[in-house]
């Protein structure tokens, strides 16, 4: 609800998740304002879609990518360190809700808010990043 509140002042809002369809499914997550992941399915299959939550991004060059290497946000997927302290409203339960996730049936691929898709053992990707919140 803060990212809600923050928006109105900028823009008028008419609602949140619960004008998405219906058939849309997602899991909030234990993260300061109200992102969520995202499932998406295709038969048997699941994708999950996340925002800030999870990054996969390769080590980039240049003075940009030593800084985001520095600062842990580079190498491979996680959830970045500054993410952890400034996104992250409980590192546990986020841990747990990641574990969750990487149960569910079909699951394919992890599409991370920054960075390349995840497209191959995804769940226990996704049990490792869980592991190191």
């Amino acid at each position: 609800m803060a990212v809600r509140r923050q928006a109105e002042r900028v823009v008028r809002v008419d609602g949140g998740y619960e004008l998405l369809p219906s058939e849309l499914e997602w899991r909030t997550l234990a993260l300061r304002g109200d992102e969520a992941a995202f499932i998406i399915r295709s038969g048997e299959r699941a994708t999950l879609l996340f925002g800030d939550a999870l990054f996969n991004l390769a080590h980039l060059p240049g003075l940009f990518g030593l800084v985001l290497r520095l600062i842990g946000s580079t190498g491979g997927a996680r959830v970045s360190p500054l993410m952890k302290l400034v996104v992250v409203a409980d590192r546990r339960a986020l841990a747990a809700q990641f574990c969750e996730l990487a149960t569910l049936p079909g699951l394919i691929r992890l599409i991370p808010g920054h960075g390349r898709n995840v497209n191959d053992q995804a769940a226990a990707v996704l049990r490792d990043v869980a592991a190191r919140i």
